[in-house]
């Protein structure tokens, strides 16, 4: 388990040792893991607690004595259900804004642990998990073999997620005149700035930073290609499955406060019942007259950190259960200032390099959900017509009306992933956006009908095959087919990382997209618009222009 920062032991000796790097934060000392130095559980901003709950990040009060980073530090605060209502597990903490810091130890000369003078391109990794789950310190993104791969500095940043982090409070109806907007969003563009200002101290190279993130991660690095301060400070960005259109209006985060409001009304007065007499999160909770609100609203933003997690957690099984919204309820707000823009609207994003793409099954998964039917149709119905005024013509002529299992989940996975994939790499600058598609599937994704699914990219990119979407891959065999498209991957996305070039032909070359499939030679192939029908279906759509 993490060592919470607040009480990582210190040292007050750091003279002469290799291991201890001066930041401009402070002596950090650093640890020996497989062929690699790694710093970790760094902290790169104050603790947001406080008086600086819903507030953006602010500067680290340097400290003194050497910092020992031994350990990730703990998760940002977040709830894990159980299945059939056997209640769930709180974990984390509300102080968690900390990065870790993974530096190849290769050519290091005599008394070094890692060369001061590689001047190594830099990875700032942010993960994913519907902005409500997830952290650096997941061992799938420990960084030691992705690091080595890619010649690089790999960075994994700990950030806000759910209602602490990624819904302006403030824009509720009660919502306090004192919160900030964009917290969440804040303390990745923070942590970039430390990891700029301190580049040189572990051997990185500050004007070779490319910011990379998959699923929900993937959606912050389109809000980061699209916050101007960050100009200048970035040099590239690999966006992996993005949910690309997670992005608020003012009003849509107002909306979703007052649903928070509620639902917390409801939760706070359920927490002493027996979980099966707890409502269902699929179920809407009460409306309340405006002095409940105000209250709800106001014993929302007290409330235990834990708690709020799990409030973060329910709503978002909500939204999956009741597709009312596109975005849903946890994403940055469109503010004029941090995101001036939607990252889906032409000319919103910086001009730098842009490596994206989807996997072709992402929720073909779907399809093994014990749901009736009907429910899943239900769903891609409301779903389909949040879309506009297309939405319905779209999920009727591509997806036969969803009217099996496979095909309801392929209309999810390319309207979450696939569609703003198209239309980011269509928006940002033409000859610097590649787009990519992965195909590699195993013999168990094969049978069992999912496919090349969603998150299948992060086994095969960090080789940590024993992790996550990993072990449910190679249930029966595979791992020739993982390795090879993890080869193939590896030579595209180093070459980006070093020279932000992937060495194939940009997305506005024809609609060119690279796909990754073991069962080509060299695990990948090169087409043009291999889905020209489906894609221009789906340029009918300005998915930046729909926020409700």
């Amino acid at each position: 388990m993490a060592v919470p920062i607040s009480s990582n032991p210190h040292s007050s000796h750091h003279a002469n040792s290799p291991w201890i790097v001066e930041t401009t934060t402070g002596p950090v000392k650093g640890h020996k893991e497989n062929g690699v130095a790694a710093f970790r559980g760094i902290p790169y901003a104050e603790p947001p607690v406080g008086p600086l709950r819903f507030k953006r990040a602010q500067p680290k009060t340097p400290w003194t004595t050497v910092y020992r980073a031994d350990d990730s530090g703990p998760f940002c605060a977040q709830y894990r259900p159980k299945p059939k209502k056997t209640g769930g597990r709180q974990f984390g903490s509300e102080d968690c804004l900390w990065l870790n810091v993974v530096v190849p130890d290769a050519g290091a000369d005599a008394g070094e642990v890692f060369s001061s003078s590689a001047n190594r391109p830099i990875v700032i990794w942010i993960h994913g998990g519907s902005n409500v789950h997830g952290s650096a310190a997941q061992p799938l993104f420990s960084g030691e073999y992705f690091a080595t791969s890619m010649d690089c500095v790999f960075v994994a940043v700990n950030y806000r997620v759910g209602l602490l982090g990624q819904l302006a409070v403030r824009e509720g109806t009660f919502g306090p005149d004192d919160a900030e907007t964009n917290p969440g969003h804040s303390d990745l563009i923070a942590a970039i700035q430390w990891v700029h200002e301190n580049a040189s101290a572990f051997g990185g190279d500050a004007s070779r930073i490319t910011i990379m993130g998959e699923s929900s991660g993937g959606s912050m690095v389109n809000a980061l290609l699209a916050t101007p301060s960050l100009q200048g400070i970035i040099r590239g960005a690999i966006s992996q499955s993005p949910a690309g259109n997670i992005a608020h209006s003012p009003q849509h985060a107002r909306e979703w406060t007052d649903l928070a409001a509620r639902w917390f009304h409801r939760l706070s007065r359920e927490q002493e019942l027996p979980v099966k007499e707890r409502t269902n999160v699929r179920v809407s909770p009460p409306e309340l007259s405006a002095d409940e609100l105000r209250q709800a609203t106001k014993e929302m933003l007290q409330a235990d950190a834990l708690l709020l997690g799990q409030l973060s957690d329910e709503l978002v099984r909500y939204q999956a259960a009741n597709p009312h919204s596109i975005s849903g309820p946890f994403a940055p707000v469109i503010d004029g200032d941090l995101l001036p823009q939607h990252p889906l609207a032409p000319g919103a994003t910086l001009d730098i390099p842009l490596l994206t793409g989807t996997n072709m099954n992402e929720y073909d998964m779907m399809r093994l959900e014990p749901n009736p039917r009907r429910v899943q149709r239900q769903r891609a119905t409301n779903f389909a017509r949040v879309h506009g005024e297309h939405g319905m013509d779209i999920l009727e002529k591509h997806y036969d009306s969803a009217t099996s299992r496979l095909m309801t989940g392929r209309f999810f996975g390319d309207s979450i992933f696939t569609a703003p994939t198209w239309q980011m790499a269509r928006n940002h600058s033409p000859e610097k956006t590649w787009l990519y598609r992965l195909d590699t599937t195993t013999p168990f994704l094969r049978r069992s009908g999912i496919g090349s699914m969603h998150a299948l990219d992060l086994p095969i990119l960090f080789r940590r095959y024993r992790e996550d979407k990993g072990r449910i891959a190679l249930l029966m065999g595979g791992r020739a087919q993982l390795n090879a498209t993890s080869v193939a991957m590896h030579n595209r996305w180093r070459a980006f990382i070093h020279d932000g070039d992937p060495g194939f032909a940009p997305y506005s070359s024809g609609y060119s997209t690279l796909i990754f499939d073991a069962n080509f030679p060299h695990a990948e192939d090169l087409q043009q618009d291999p889905q020209a029908e489906l894609r221009r279906a789906w340029e009918q759509i300005d998915l930046s222009r729909i926020l409700s």
